[in-house]
């Protein structure tokens, strides 16, 4: 695998430099982007499981042999464990729709912080710091203009 003087981020299958975000299926423009998450995808539908699992081992612990309970807890224990560590970045842009990836949350929470540094730093150098574009065709404010007196 080469390396980039640029690459902010690189984990084999998602690759973030300041130009642009690899992923298996797609490369995006940093400068398409216009929503960046990482979520728990896995959260919702796992961690009710493994409380059931838990509540039904409660109630009916006496009438089991060991090695059932063994994998009914064992099975609860992986899929608390699941449901807390794999996540989904997810890029949204206009053009592209939206491009997800799965892995450990750790790493993709990296590569958000990776996407925002990058876009920021790019927004950072088009803007002069008091709120006007640096250049006439771009847009004028990133606040509101302030009302004067009269209100208006």
């Amino acid at each position: 695998m080469t390396t980039e003087k640029n690459t902010l981020f690189d984990s084999g299958s998602l690759r973030v430099t300041e130009t642009y975000v690899r992923t298996p299926r797609e490369t995006i423009a940093l400068d398409k982007i216009d929503m960046i998450s990482v979520r728990r995808p896995l959260l919702f539908m796992l961690l009710p499981s493994a409380a059931f699992m838990i509540g039904l081992w409660g109630v009916f612990n006496a009438d089991w042999y060991p090695t059932e309970t063994t994998v009914l807890l064992g099975t609860a224990a992986v899929f608390t464990g699941l449901a807390f560590s794999v996540g989904e970045l997810r890029v949204h842009s206009l053009s592209i729709r939206d491009e997800s990836v799965f892995g450990p949350i750790w790493r993709l929470r990296r590569a958000r912080r990776a996407i925002e540094e990058s876009v920021f730093s790019k927004a950072r150098e088009r803007f002069d710091g008091q709120g006007v574009a640096a250049s006439t065709d771009q847009v004028n404010y990133i606040h509101p203009p302030q009302e004067n007196e009269n209100g208006a």
